[in-house]
């Protein structure tokens, strides 16, 4: 069962999950679950299907996921996400969150199915208030502020 107010941050900057999680605490999105690459990621979800443990794995509402990190990247995470049987059903949004402007990346992260929208670092207070009336509460497209 997906938590209505939990957010996966796929990111391997830690100045940036930290601004991030307390924009989105100050509009009380919590928990908020941080992993540094694409690999922690599908094993936080992997471990969020299986609800082996759903208060420590809470499976997220929404999923901010950066591009450019080590182990496995933000292109390796959604590659790699509809080969596992157990997620191939999981309906979360994903926002890709990247320091990247090249139209190239935003055109590859919009092919994906399950990327929702493509948004420019750093997260504004605006663009986190749509991003939760839009994506924790109505699931509407986003348009950046």
């Amino acid at each position: 069962m997906v938590e209505p107010n939990t957010v996966l941050l796929i990111d391997d900057d830690n100045i940036f999950n930290c601004l991030n999680k307390r924009l989105l605490q100050k509009h009380q999105i919590e928990p908020i679950k941080v992993t540094q690459n694409g690999q922690e990621g599908l094993d936080y979800l992997l471990n969020a299907v299986s609800e082996k443990d759903p208060e420590q794995f809470p499976v997220p509402a929404l999923i901010l996921l950066d591009i450019n990190m080590p182990v496995m990247n933000g292109w390796e995470f959604l590659d790699e996400l509809n080969d596992y049987d157990r997620l191939k059903g999981l309906q979360v949004p994903i926002l890709v969150l990247t320091a990247s402007k090249n139209p190239d990346d935003e055109k590859m992260a919009r092919s994906y199915a399950k990327v929702c929208d493509y948004l420019v670092k750093p997260l504004s207070a605006i663009t986190v208030s749509q991003l939760v009336n839009t994506y924790l509460f109505k699931n509407q497209p986003l348009t950046q502020a």
